[in-house]
């Protein structure tokens, strides 16, 4: 699962870094979570070229959202935690 926060349009520093400094990803399931005020898809377009050129194999996406309504009205932490939970082994 990466996880990664949106700020000023792009995915968070920290978490693009450290995708980079794994390098290839040999075809691994990645689920992208992203996290933003508004809007996470810009974030969640870079996020998603970065894991298909690490030769990741993106299996789910989510978005959440901190200042707009999710699903059900819940807050974006608590969903990110509910998906986690639905596609742990």
């Amino acid at each position: 699962v990466l996880c990664f926060s949106t700020y000023a349009g792009g995915p968070d520093s920290p978490t693009v870094r450290h995708l980079e400094r794994i390098g290839d990803l040999g075809g691994v399931d990645v689920v992208l979570v992203g996290l933003a005020a508004g809007d996470a898809e810009s974030s969640m377009a870079t996020m998603r070229e970065a894991v298909l050129d690490a030769n990741g194999e993106i299996i789910l996406e989510k978005a959440w959202f901190t200042q707009v309504p999710n699903e059900g009205n819940k807050a974006a932490t608590v969903l990110a935690e509910e998906t986690g939970q639905g596609i742990a082994p």
